[in-house]
């Protein structure tokens, strides 16, 4: 579901389509050979995360000390955002 709201997915699918598929006069043969690329790579990177998710939660949950293992996935995940965080700030202040 989330990927109806992800705006990355709508950019990449309108400026496929304006830029690709409409507008040409091969409309339907270039909306042919593209949507079952796209169709594959959404299932294809669904599929990823799902298994990722699993196996993740798998771990998580494991059978001794399970509480230290939550503990340290979230720190790591707070440290990997707030270095996302420095390496933006750091670059939205040098000039292109």
């Amino acid at each position: 579901m989330l990927q109806f709201i992800n705006i990355k997915a709508w950019f990449l699918a309108l400026s496929v389509g304006s830029g690709w598929v409409i507008g040409r006069g091969d409309t339907w043969t270039r909306l042919y050979e593209t949507l079952p690329v796209f169709m594959l790579f959404g299932i294809a990177s669904n599929l990823t995360y799902a298994l990722i998710g699993a196996s993740l939660r798998r771990w998580l949950r494991g059978p001794n000390d399970t509480a230290r293992r939550l503990q340290w996935f979230n720190r790591s995940m707070a440290l990997a955002l707030l270095a996302t965080v420095v390496w933006m700030g750091s670059s939205a202040r040098q000039p292109l």
